[in-house]
């Protein structure tokens, strides 16, 4: 594991030390070596911004037990999330009360426990960007559109498989599995 420890001073001249880590961290010893390390430097009241390698249970009540603060940002549909994303979907994203204009996007808070073994609850912030949705459709649009051209330019010939081609279409082809395969239609 290789890291590297900065240190800057911010305009309140306040300490600031920053550990960056080449590859995720997802192993609970190596958090803790990581945590004492900072608390070997003496630093009192500290907060830590995780990435995806502390996602663990485990991770989360060790900074919890010794009393660190701590933000977690994760995309919308990652395991540790989802649950809460689609169960707000719909309720916030085109709402005005909800819009954060300097930032373009609507959000809401959400209060309740991240584990069922929590002991407290917290904060989950969660996030729409209406342009980066409008991106993303017009990707998968173009995918498919390509796609399209594809299927069209191979219909009537043997095509090999494709998870990327059956996630949006369903193929039917002509004798499967045999010498004479070929794509009929899409």
């Amino acid at each position: 594991m290789r890291w590297n420890l900065k240190e800057a001073a911010s305009k309140s001249l306040v300490r600031r030390t920053e550990i960056t880590y080449k590859a995720s961290i997802n192993d609970v010893l190596q958090l803790q070596y990581m945590l004492e390390k900072v608390e070997g430097y003496g630093y009192k009241n500290i907060g830590f911004i995780l990435d995806r390698g502390y996602f663990s249970e485990a991770n989360i009540h060790y900074m919890d037990h010794h009393g660190y603060g701590f933000v977690i940002m994760v995309k919308g549909m990652n395991d540790l999330v989802s649950e809460l994303v689609l169960k707000h979907k719909g309720s916030f994203e085109q709402n005005r009360a909800n819009s954060i204009r300097s930032y373009k996007v609507n959000g809401m808070t959400v209060k309740m426990q991240l584990f069922p073994s929590d002991e407290k609850d917290r904060y989950f912030h969660i996030y729409y960007n209406d342009r980066k949705h409008a991106a993303e459709r017009e990707n998968v649009e173009r995918k498919i559109d390509r796609i399209v051209e594809f299927l069209e330019k191979n219909r009537g010939k043997k095509i090999p498989k494709s998870p990327n081609i059956e996630k949006y279409f369903k193929l039917e082809i002509y004798n499967e599995g045999k010498e004479d395969e070929r794509l009929l239609a899409s």
